[in-house]
């Protein structure tokens, strides 16, 4: 069975198509997540992290989150309320 290109670009565009909803979903998602915890998407963010993986220092979540570390230690401060 012989494969067209234009299939393939149909298909590709269909995918990307998809992944873009998707995408969109799981941020909608994640932003009603984040006002129903009232966090910010960092605090939300860092949930996750530790979630995931345990227990970690502020300077660990700033590194792995792309934050400072002052900026971190604040949230980590609201998390724990």
């Amino acid at each position: 069975m012989e494969v067209k290109p234009r299939d393939v670009e149909v298909a590709v565009v269909q995918i990307a198509d998809q992944l873009e909803r998707v995408t969109q979903q799981q941020q909608q998602f994640e932003r009603q997540l984040a006002r129903r915890l009232a966090v910010d998407a960092t605090g939300l963010a860092a949930m996750e992290h530790l979630m995931r993986t345990g227990a970690s220092t502020p300077s660990e979540l700033s590194r792995k989150l792309g934050v400072s570390t002052a900026a971190m230690t604040l949230v980590v401060d609201r998390l724990a309320g």
